[in-house]
């Protein structure tokens, strides 16, 4: 029997009716999982829209807005579980872990230590967020691309261009996080431009929002997740410049509906910030003015693909390739 993509579970056949009976208490199971965490049923068999749909909480704390750091460690959470194990050091990715009968996912898909609860004790402690980073660098992705930004490589924090003023505030701008994909790749990975190659289409460069969703659309359909960028109004300044001063989100765009037209993203928001975090839209997410995008292609003939156990199964650990069977 071919595992079906979005199903995660494995049913070992023994006997026709032991399948029937598993497969029909899994579908109870499942069921009873997707409501209590409100998940997204993949539209699209993609290994992208079934990893997005149910990274539950393994992704960065967006604190001190570093979204872009967390969209950034989603997608590179993807390929390493999916394309090439050289994507994230072993140290920095949390593997997934099965449930209570071995098939629906405890935590979801693997990715980036949870961070939360550090973070609140740090702030309960009366540390700062920068020493959070500091002490968790070798654990998290999201500490270690932070730190990156903070490193003299690429200097982001100096008094000049900080996005929101004060040394605590730790965002940063589209162009910036794609200096810090390029070093990352590049530099701290040892890829070729060959190997990988990073795509962009921003307004900035002149491409209209249609030219971007339609993209956004092709990409996602061939089952290539994009790091949108997205901006809207502030509520008492309805005349402010979106892509200079506006309220702005980076998010990962995994899925689409022919039908409805609905993007699919994933926020970097868990259960406990946003209540439709595993069924969110781009439209209902509020940040429906494209800045742009960011997507990755991959020379398979120059980097073919390397397993990276990062899926629980059957108290073993499996590749994505294997936890999943998808047509792309």
């Amino acid at each position: 029997m071919k595992k079906r993509c979005r199903i995660l579970i494995v049913i070992v056949l023994v006997t026709a009716m032991l399948c029937l009976s598993a497969t029909s208490v899994f579908a109870a199971e499942l069921d009873e999982y997707q409501n209590l965490y409100r998940m997204h049923s993949p539209i699209i068999d993609s290994y992208a829209a079934n990893y997005y749909s149910s990274l539950i909480n393994y992704f960065g704390y967006n604190s001190q807005d570093t979204c872009a750091y967390v969209a950034l460690g989603m997608l590179l959470t993807y390929y390493d579980s999916f394309k090439h194990d050289n994507f994230v050091p072993d140290n920095l990715i949390v593997k997934s872990e099965e449930g209570e009968s071995g098939y629906p996912l405890l935590y979801g898909s693997p990715g980036n230590l949870y961070e939360k609860t550090l973070v609140t004790n740090y702030a309960n402690q009366n540390k700062t967020y920068t020493q959070f980073i500091n002490d968790h660098k070798n654990q998290s992705l999201h500490a270690y691309l932070i730190s990156l930004g903070m490193g003299s490589s690429l200097n982001f924090y100096n008094s000049s261009n900080l996005r929101t003023g004060g040394t605590e505030s730790l965002g940063i701008t589209s162009s910036q996080l794609l200096s810090l994909l390029i070093h990352y790749l590049y530099s701290v990975r040892g890829f070729t431009i060959r190997q990988v190659t990073i795509r962009t289409k921003f307004v900035e460069d002149g491409h209209s929002a249609d030219s971007i969703r339609s993209e956004m659309i092709s990409k996602i359909t061939a089952g290539v997740p994009v790091l949108y960028f997205g901006y809207k109004y502030s509520s008492n300044s309805g005349n402010e410049n979106i892509i200079a001063g506006g309220i702005g989100h980076a998010m990962i765009a995994y899925d689409y509906d022919a039908s409805n037209g609905n993007i699919y993203v994933h926020k970097g928001l868990n259960f406990e910030e946003s209540s439709d975090a595993l069924e969110s839209t781009l439209s209902n997410s509020g940040y429906t003015t494209y800045g742009g995008i960011i997507w990755l292609e991959i020379n398979e003939s120059l980097l073919p693909h390397v397993c990276c156990d990062n899926y629980s199964e059957n108290n073993s650990y499996v590749c994505g390739c294997q936890f999943y069977n998808c047509d792309k």
